[in-house]
């Protein structure tokens, strides 16, 4: 059993597409969307594309909590996989009740707020069999912390291998800069803004004749600060947003300088592929 807040684009939820896809067809994965009304088309599509069994949770948190008891309760010899805090504490809880044998928790970063580290560590030490970490400095800065590291596991983020080649940049070409990943506080974007600000600037003065552009691709909270930053740095000519691009592999394929400003990580997909 797999279980997946959503099915919305994110690392989280392409991590339990891919993992459902690997385990089928066998040992019969089921993979359980708890918001079963949130998800991208191109997620839905991918997991019947590969025959991955999907229950999709509707109703209020007490019908669904429910629901999962009395399935786990049947399933008592299941694995159950989860990622992030909410699908963590179902795990922990509601598969600690059901009395299923193996509950498997995620960490997904290399440092965690204060309410989700006492959360996470609570089931960690408690009632998890154990802890998948996707970083070995999320391990090592959460085992200084409390967590006990003999239940402490880490599997990088699984990546799938259609992920473009390197490309040359030929004399006279734009240099094409990518990033990838969600318009949230972490990642930092106006760094990445102030640095190609800073590029377009300083490439005026020393070689006029290269041209680069900036593409960015994502989805998130802070989409009109972006945009909006954009105007202010006077970057619309060279920078575009393309929001939630659908096939990762050809957006990649179009760059030549992969450029990351996150303020932390764990192992993040997009800079795996």
């Amino acid at each position: 059993v797999i279980l997946a807040n959503t099915l919305k684009s994110g690392g989280a939820e392409k991590q339990s597409l891919l993992l459902a896809n690997a385990l089928h067809p066998e040992f019969e994965p089921l993979l359980i969307v708890y918001y079963g009304n949130e998800y991208d088309e191109k997620f839905r599509d991918y997991a019947m594309q590969s025959s991955i069994k999907v229950l999709w949770l509707k109703g209020s948190h007490l019908s669904k909590l429910i629901k999962l008891y009395h399935l786990f309760r049947k399933n008592k010899n299941a694995v159950i996989f989860s990622y992030l805090a909410t699908t963590n504490l179902i795990n922990g809880l509601i598969g600690w009740f059901s009395g299923v044998k193996f509950r498997i928790g995620g960490i997904r970063n290399e440092k965690l707020s204060t309410q989700k580290f006492l959360i996470q560590r609570f089931l960690h030490n408690h009632l998890f069999t154990c802890t998948v970490f996707n970083n070995y400095k999320g391990k090592e800065n959460l085992g200084k912390r409390g967590f006990r590291l003999d239940k402490s596991e880490v599997i990088h983020n699984c990546i799938e291998s259609d992920m473009p080649q390197k490309q040359n940049i030929e004399k006279n070409s734009v240099i094409v800069i990518t990033s990838l990943g969600r318009f949230v506080e972490q990642k930092d974007y106006f760094t990445a803004l102030d640095s190609i600000s800073l590029l377009q600037e300083k490439r005026k003065k020393l070689n006029p004749e290269v041209r680069i552009r900036y593409d960015i691709g994502g989805y998130g909270i802070l989409e009109p600060e972006i945009r909006n930053y954009i105007k202010i740095k006077n970057l619309n000519q060279i920078v575009s947003l393309s929001i939630n691009p659908p096939d990762i592999s050809k957006f990649l394929s179009h760059g030549h300088i992969f450029l990351s400003t996150s303020l932390f990580e764990g192992l993040s997909n997009s800079i795996m592929e």
